[in-house]
Order: structure tokens, then sequence, then C-alpha cells
């Protein structure tokens, strides 16, 4: 019966408004954290469309999925979006990723990542990433129905980028493949039926003081019932080396529903 609940709403929702999609790693925090034993999925679906004067449609989802067994987990991940109105694309992004992760007993873990993406505001034919991370608990607190946890990640990733040739100007590189420093922080609060997930993201390419990137996200989830949440995200990206016909910043900010069985 969850299922077939989930399938109908999931159909439903691809019309209900928003936007959204990266820079970098795709943050996935939100996505699994509660990870049990065996199969897990979840999915995030939102979408507009407008016809008349305007014919507009808009639509963001991602799909994904996990499988756990004693201290191993692997992740798959994918999810795009896209902006147009059937001639004109303003937006085409989309992304997939293969996560495994190794936890220890004290909930430390050691993460593995590949990662491939294409996004057309950011000018990216291609972005593939892979990597690996060592995530540590700072701080945690729980009492009764309270939570919160400070957790650090450190990590190195290779990054090898292809951008549009026919939108950057001469001056701008095309072609890229650099190693990336990682530092990342996690704050994650729980209290009643309300978990609130800071992300914040620091990448650095380790030859150069001028190339880092920095990505703040913070999600909001209200839990509606045992599989379905309301979800409100707020993005800020920051690039110091972009090519230049791009500004430093981005801001996003999502609104839509996310799933989990």
């Amino acid at each position: 019966m969850k299922i077939l609940s989930f399938l109908i709403v999931s159909y439903l929702i691809l019309w209900i408004p928003n936007i959204s999609i990266g820079q970098s790693i795709v943050n996935t925090e939100k996505l699994f954290l509660n990870e049990k034993t065996g199969f897990a999925m979840s999915s995030e679906l939102t979408g507009n469309f407008i016809a008349g004067n305007a014919n507009i449609s808009v639509l963001e989802f991602t799909g994904n999925f996990a499988y756990k067994k004693k201290n191993h987990t692997l992740h798959l991940i994918s999810g795009g979006e896209y902006v147009g109105d059937g001639k004109n694309v303003a937006t085409n992004a989309g992304f997939a990723q293969l996560r495994y992760n190794y936890a220890f007993k004290d909930s430390n873990k050691i993460s593995l990542f590949y990662q491939i993406q294409q996004n057309k505001i950011l000018l990216l034919n291609r972005r593939m990433l892979i990597g690996t991370s060592y995530r540590m608990n700072i701080a945690s607190f729980k009492k009764n129905s309270k939570s919160i946890k400070f957790d650090l990640s450190l990590g190195l990733m290779q990054e090898e980028e292809i951008l549009n040739e026919n939108e950057i100007s001469i001056s701008d590189r095309r072609y890229s493949n650099f190693t990336r420093g990682l530092v990342s922080l996690f704050f994650i609060t729980e209290f009643k039926n309300i978990r609130i997930i800071n992300s914040s993201f620091y990448q650095h390419y380790i030859l150069s003081k001028s190339d880092f990137r920095l990505l703040n996200e913070t999600n909001l989830l209200f839990k509606i019932n045992d599989w379905m949440n309301l979800s409100v995200d707020f993005e800020i990206r920051y690039d110091n080396d972009p090519p230049s016909i791009l500004t430093n910043f981005d801001l996003n900010t999502n609104v839509g529903f996310l799933f989990q069985l």
C-alpha cells in the first residue's frame, strides 16, 4: 500500500513548482539520513506547466537508491532539471553519482564516489569527479525527540571539466583536469517532526590560491507521514574563478516533496 501511494503521489506532484541544480559535488545529505539495512529509495519530484500567453515547462527530479549490509552502503543517486518553452531551453541540467560508504563503529565513515554532471547555466558540457573523503563526528546530543549532530569531512577529488566553447570567451579555458581538496561541515538537528540540515562545502584547487568554490545549503524537512516530507531548501554558491561571462554567486531556493521508502 505504501508503494502504491508513493507512485500515485509521485505522478501527481510532477506539476508543482521548484528550481535548482548545482556546482561540483551534488549535496545528497538529506536523502538517506536514517540508513537502514537492506534496500531503500527516495525521490524528489517537482514541476510546473504554464500554457496560454506563455508556454513554459519546469521540471526537477531526483531518483535515489541505497543498499546497506552491515558497515557497507552503496548509493546510486541521479537527478535533473529542465526549464523551457518548447523552442528555447533556459535550463537543462543532470547528474548521476555512485557512492560507497564504509562506516566504523564510532559512526565515522570513509567514502569513495564517482559523479558525472552536465549543466547549461554553468556552461558545463561535462564534469566528471572521482574522489574519497573521511567523515568524523565532532559532537552529538540526543534527548527524547530532540537531537543535534556536528560532522566534519575531509577529502580529495579529481575533477575534469569541459565547457561549452560556443558560450565562453577566448581567454577562458575550455578544458581542465584539477585535483581539489574538500572540507565539509554538517549540522543536523531534529525536534518533533522538523529536521534542519545545514551543509557547508569548501573545494580548493590545490595548485592555485584563487581557484576555490564555496557552497552553503540549508534543508528544512517537515514530516507529513512515515514516507513523505515537505522539503524547503536554500542554497548559496560562490565560485571565485568562474568563466568570464558568469557571475561569482548563485542563489537557489526549492520547495517540493521528498519521498522515502
